[in-house]
């Protein structure tokens, strides 16, 4: 059983700055009436608020969103955890329960599960800047986690997965994704120590 995580206080001042502070009731696009950062029980037209209950509010609803995170009782990270939790405010607990990031966490498939962030930029058929830099903000936040975070049966595993997806590939796979990802790893100083083994992997496909 892991501990429960909180959200920190300095996650909750990115969500904040994300979600906008609005002291008066306000209809958002979906036609909801919504107050403070993002909430939206019990608000009427003529709901008002100060700074400081909005921060109250906001910290009290984070509560279900961090439960819904640490309910799948993983050994997160705090920046991975962070990340999480401001995702589900934004997209929902349902929409999360129903996502491909939620199964590749329960996966432990943390690499492929940080991919996921960039598929929710949407709102109404339509790609959002807004929705854009917030997922970009949180896959960097997520990914936070270098080499020495890593457990060896971690390592182990995500060898494992690549090894497999590279052994299942079809011929529109190319090399250059793979070598792409390895770059990317190197970059952001994941994973360094197992470069030369993912490059054998690789290799060993003939892609």
């Amino acid at each position: 059983m892991c501990d429960n995580l909180e959200t920190s206080e300095s996650m909750i001042a990115i969500i904040k700055k994300f979600e906008g502070l609005r002291l008066k009731a306000y209809k958002c696009p979906a036609g909801v009436f919504t107050i403070g950062y993002g909430h939206t029980e019990n608000v009427f037209a003529d709901s008002e608020i100060s700074e400081l209950m909005a921060d109250q509010i906001l910290r009290k609803d984070l509560q279900k969103f961090e439960q819904a995170v640490n309910d799948m009782d993983l050994p997160l990270l705090q920046c991975e955890f962070d990340a999480l939790v401001s995702f589900v405010f934004n997209v929902g607990i349902g929409n999360f329960n129903k996502s491909t990031l939620k199964k590749l966490l329960l996966q432990k498939k943390f690499f492929y599960a940080a991919k996921e962030f960039d598929k929710w930029v949407f709102a109404g058929g339509k790609k959002l800047p807004g929705l854009q830099s917030r997922r970009t903000k949180e896959r960097k936040i997520f990914e936070g986690r270098k080499v020495e975070d890593y457990q060896d049966s971690e390592l182990d595993s995500l060898i494992e997965n690549l090894n497999d997806d590279l052994k299942h590939s079809n011929s529109e796979i190319k090399k250059a994704e793979y070598q792409k990802n390895i770059a990317y790893l190197i970059e952001n100083k994941i994973l360094k120590s197992r470069i030369t083994e993912l490059l054998e992997i690789i290799n060993d496909a003939n892609l």
